[in-house]
């Protein structure tokens, strides 16, 4: 059940209800308080949605810049970022001749 509450405290609480408001008033309060709840549910599934959207953005590898390279004094990986329009590490490197 929800909050821990199982169905014999949900019992007394609907008797407790019904005896402090009157059996006229319950079932509308009784349908304004299911529609709140609802309500309620619907706010934190939307809120819960955007959370782990917002998550799964900041986490994915493709929102990560790309990692330098650990050697920069290889040729190769050097000519490839270069390739790639990225900007070497060294100011006047030049791509090696193949």
């Amino acid at each position: 059940m929800m909050f821990g509450i199982g169905w014999s405290e949900l019992l007394v609480i609907g008797a407790l209800g019904l005896i402090v408001i009157g059996p006229r008033d319950f079932p509308g309060v009784i349908h304004q308080v299911g529609r709140a709840v609802g309500t309620i549910k619907r706010f934190i599934e939307t809120y819960r949605t955007q959370f782990y959207e917002a998550l799964e953005e900041t986490t994915s590898p493709s929102a990560s810049p790309p990692l330098a390279p650990q050697n920069t004094e290889d040729p190769y990986l050097l000519a490839q970022l270069d390739a790639q329009g990225s900007a070497s590490s060294e100011p006047n490197s030049q791509p090696p001749l193949s």
